[in-house]
């Protein structure tokens, strides 16, 4: 009996080996800038996030893209988008892989090393700020990500009060009720008059002109004086994002850490 051969090159496209290969130019930076090579689930895992965020036109946005639920300490402190703004640690926050760096609430947090109005792309009409938080934790002291100076910018997961704070490139602070710190939330600013304030799928907007655009150092896990005590396992600074564009990332950041068990 004589059997067909299969054409080899219908072989070599249906090959898992190759489908595994096929990482965009963004993966592959980022890949080689990590210390410890990833697996190929975790390839896979960075790489969809990466191919959701360019679909979505969110990855042109992103300035500062940190996926603290990493395999290991060096890669959650690289910055996704670019080899620029990478953080290192202050006062030794505890790092956990696949879920993410916490502060001891005193002392301890990540910085960048770098301003928030020296970040390349942001502006002060044109800026947002997040966080993913594991932790469920009411503190009016937990600032959660970015700089706390006469003209901030920072998130403060819940405060005692039951409330999301968050200051917006103002002098002053805003608010909206919530009822846990989980998920992903902070805000989002695209014009001098007002901005929105984001909890997972829910937009608050709020009318307050923003102040100017805080020299602070942008920090995750801090904003200053006050120190948060969660567990973050996504931060980032991007440019003003419409409230689809902080959907697509969400439902990205949620792919991923549903991929290593933290979601």
């Amino acid at each position: 009996m004589i059997f067909a051969r299969r054409p080899f090159r219908r072989l070599l496209i249906a090959s898992p080996l190759v489908r595994r290969r096929n990482y965009t130019a963004e993966a592959q930076a980022l890949f080689a800038r990590f210390t410890t090579p990833p697996t190929e689930a975790r390839k896979v895992l960075i790489n969809n996030r990466i191919k959701a965020l360019i679909a979505a036109g969110v990855w042109t946005k992103l300035k500062a893209d940190y996926v603290l639920a990493a395999a290991n300490a060096q890669a959650a402190q690289r910055n996704w988008k670019q080899d620029a703004y990478n953080l290192s640690e202050v006062s030794a926050p505890t790092f956990t892989a696949d879920r993410g760096y916490q502060g001891n609430g005193t002392s301890s947090y990540l910085t960048s090393g770098t301003a928030l109005n020296a970040i390349t792309g942001l502006a002060q009409d044109s800026c947002a700020l997040g966080v993913w938080s594991l932790t469920d934790a009411s503190n009016s002291a937990y600032i959660d990500i970015g700089t706390l100076t006469s003209v901030s910018a920072y998130a403060i997961g819940r405060n005692a009060g039951g409330s999301l704070v968050v200051s917006s490139n103002a002098a002053g602070t805003d608010s909206t009720a919530v009822a846990d710190s989980l998920g992903m939330y902070g805000w989002t600013r695209r014009a001098s008059t007002d901005f929105d304030i984001i909890k997972n799928a829910t937009v608050t907007n709020k009318v307050r002109a923003s102040g100017g655009f805080s020299n602070g150092t942008f920090v995750v896990g801090t904003g200053g004086a006050s120190f948060s005590a969660r567990q973050i396992a996504v931060a980032f600074a991007a440019s003003g994002l419409t409230a689809v564009e902080w959907a697509a990332l969400r439902a990205a950041n949620l792919a991923y850490l549903q991929g290593v068990g933290a979601a």
